[in-house]
């Protein structure tokens, strides 16, 4: 299942409903559900609040969700600068766009696995995994 959403604060609702919906049709277990909610909104609060400059007002982000295995998989996909989401960081300080300690705290402790990629044409693509 995949949406695309627009930068705005506003659309963290209709992302959370997005995994609650998917979870739902899935017959994935509430808890786990909620879990990936969770990291999903974090995630996503991130990128809508420190998108580079470069977004134009048009741009939208991407979210994908899906079941593989035994694993319940969210990836968000959006256009800019290289993150550095594996290294979180004090946001004050930091030069270029980076994932602020908190919300790499939370993100990592509701899910099992983050993976950070960047693909060709510089998007940034963050990866949520959730053991079921």
């Amino acid at each position: 299942m995949k949406r695309s959403f627009p930068y705005s604060l506003e659309s963290l609702a209709a992302v959370r409903q997005l995994a609650a919906d998917f979870c739902s049709n899935s017959a994935i277990n509430e808890l786990v559900c909620g879990e990936m909610e969770l990291a999903l909104n974090e995630a996503c609060t991130h990128i809508i609040s420190h998108r580079g400059s470069s977004t134009q007002p048009d741009e939208t982000f991407h979210v994908t969700l899906a079941t593989v295995g035994a694993m319940l998989v969210a990836s968000v996909s959006f256009p800019g600068k290289r993150y550095n989401f594996m290294q979180p960081t004090n946001t004050a300080r930091a030069k270029g766009p980076a994932m602020s300690l908190f919300a790499a705290y939370v993100t990592r402790k509701m899910v099992d696995m983050v993976m950070y990629n960047y693909l060709p044409g510089n998007i940034n693509e963050l990866r949520l995994i959730k053991n079921l």
